[in-house]
């Protein structure tokens, strides 16, 4: 199962309504709608720990993953270069 794949068919699972866009390589932005910051923190963090305990396979290669997350409150049309901004000082 691919990374993207796992989050999609977890966020499904919890019923979260969202969108997900890859803006890297491996980097992806998650927009959950009509849910408070403390529920969203709470699915992240329940999304890295079934992740770290999850097996992901892609070709012939089996690897294990950990991930950062961070969240924001996003505003529509918000330009893209200060919501990245606002999540690297989240990270730190």
């Amino acid at each position: 199962m691919l990374v993207c794949s796992y989050v999609i068919e977890f966020l499904k699972m919890q019923r979260v309504h969202f969108e997900i866009a890859r803006y890297a390589e491996g980097d992806f932005l998650l927009f959950m709608h009509r849910i408070d910051e403390a529920k969203v923190e709470s699915q992240l963090l329940n999304m890295q720990n079934g992740a770290a305990n999850h097996t992901f396979k892609h070709r012939s290669r089996i690897f294990g993953l950990t991930f950062d997350a961070a969240s924001i409150r996003y505003l529509e049309n918000e330009p893209f270069v200060t919501v990245m901004e606002q999540l690297e000082e989240k990270k730190v």
